[in-house]
């Protein structure tokens, strides 16, 4: 465990402005503590597309897992409901009734040999979680086609949005293009989990787009657009830590402390929050038993500072 703990601090942070991700060094911040039990969701069962607000404060419920028996209770309060004027959308939207799908087939995570190998690495895990949210994409009549994967060296590569510079981003034009470059090989080859991370962070983005919650804060008056930049992205923190725990069944306490040493480690900054939202979202994806456990934006502005 300390092993990959090391790794984890001495890789570059996640950092992830809407649609784009960028890394740095880590920040200096507190030792992580022992926090918490991931739950894990049971097979998720996909029916007809879901009313218009449903659970959005998510459950929070611990389904036991032998693997985290041995960390304490995370004592994390359930989300408000609704906050006043902010579109449905964005505080009640059907995904968050869904538990994250299991993912099955998704690659072991393990440091890169070569170049050649974090592509392939990369690629498998992207169209892994596809996979495992398409039939949710789908009851709801949801965009289902698979966004294509791109990679680059250098700072950064044109795309459908421009050009735009930072190691990993996503592009929402069209039907969603993600791009992948040489920084975060250079991060995957320091740290084992960083594929899952950083592909999960921009599936999220992604999940965002296609149920309708970029378009919608990017039209919502009541937050400052900067608040609303903060929760889509402390949104996809969460999220990507959900989806990680789900990609793999083995998921255990080293991996679990190795994640939690990243949240308290990620970079603090205007578009991504401070240390306490990052911390806190971080887990909550760590702990999710629904997409609602990760509804950023039904909680007021002090929590997403």
């Amino acid at each position: 465990m300390w092993t990959r703990i090391a790794a984890a601090l001495g890789a570059a942070s996640l950092l992830a402005v809407v649609l784009v991700a960028w890394w740095s060094a880590p920040a200096e911040g507190p030792a992580p503590q022992s926090v918490a039990t991931p739950t894990r969701p049971g097979e998720a069962v996909y029916g007809p597309p879901l009313p218009a607000a449903p659970n959005p404060n998510g459950s929070l419920e611990a389904i036991p897992s032998p693997a985290f028996s041995e960390l304490p209770d995370p004592g994390l309060e359930p989300l408000p409901s609704d906050r006043e004027g902010v579109s449905a959308v964005l505080v009640a939207n059907p995904l968050y009734a869904f538990p994250p799908p299991a993912l099955e087939g998704c690659p072991e995570a393990s440091l890169p040999a070569d170049e050649a190998a974090w592509r392939e690495s990369v690629s498998r895990q992207w169209a892994c979680l596809h996979a495992g949210w398409a039939p949710l994409l789908d009851g709801q009549g949801w965009p289902t086609a698979e966004p294509p994967v791109h990679f680059y060296s250098g700072a950064g590569a044109d795309s459908d949005c421009g050009y735009v510079e930072g190691p990993a981003f996503y592009c929402g034009r069209g039907e969603g293009s993600v791009h992948f470059g040489s920084a975060h090989f250079a991060m995957a080859k320091g740290w084992d989990l960083a594929v899952r991370e950083m592909v999960s962070h921009e599936y999220a983005h992604h999940l965002q787009r296609v149920s309708g919650i970029t378009g919608a804060w990017a039209e919502d008056v009541v937050s400052a657009r900067s608040t609303n930049v903060r929760r889509s992205e402390l949104q996809s923190v969460c999220w990507s830590a959900m989806m990680a725990v789900r990609s793999d069944p083995e998921f255990d306490v080293a991996d679990y402390e190795s994640w939690n040493l990243r949240l308290h480690t990620m970079q603090e900054s205007e578009a991504h929050g401070d240390r306490a939202a990052l911390v806190e979202w971080g887990l909550r994806g760590l702990h999710a038993a629904t997409a609602g456990d990760c509804n950023t934006w039904a909680v007021p502005d002090e929590r997403v500072s």
